[in-house]
């Protein structure tokens, strides 16, 4: 999918995990333009504000039902757009990111740049306000053991 748009929109893909083999296998043959940069405490902030949207894929199964809401508000508190296959914990954020279909929700975010942009800074508003970032930090500051 991500391959297929890239033919109509410019793409660029940043892949920040810690499963290079991963990215080597399936991701960097189908899309030559994408970089993997190995996850780290002390830049990941830095290099998620650097992107656009956030691909937040899940697969439907037991674990995914009742996973938290933690990746979409780490990546709207950085100012991201989101893009996410549907998970429950991810529904109230449904005015401010795209659901369902990946590609659609891509699709929709590359052809209205400027609905990105007011998604992103809504939902960085909401993030910021709820209280939901500062949980998230104490989480990572604890995880990292600062």
């Amino acid at each position: 999918m991500l391959a297929d748009l890239g033919q109509e929109y410019p793409l660029h893909l940043t892949v920040i995990s810690n499963n290079v083999n991963f990215y080597r296998k399936y991701i960097k043959p189908a899309l030559p333009s994408s970089r993997y940069i190995e996850w780290n405490s002390a830049t990941f902030d830095y290099l998620l504000r650097q992107q656009h949207i956030a691909l937040i894929p899940a697969q439907h199964n037991e674990y995914t039902v009742c996973k938290s809401d933690n990746r979409v508000v780490t990546a709207l508190r950085a100012g991201l757009a989101v893009v996410a296959d549907p998970v429950p914990s991810y529904v109230p954020y449904g005015e401010v990111i795209q659901i369902g279909s990946m590609e659609a929700g891509l699709r929709h975010y590359l052809a209205d740049p400027s609905k990105r942009i007011a998604d992103a800074a809504q939902g960085q508003a909401r993030v910021l306000h709820s209280g939901q970032a500062q949980r998230i930090v104490a989480q990572w500051i604890e995880v990292c053991g600062f």
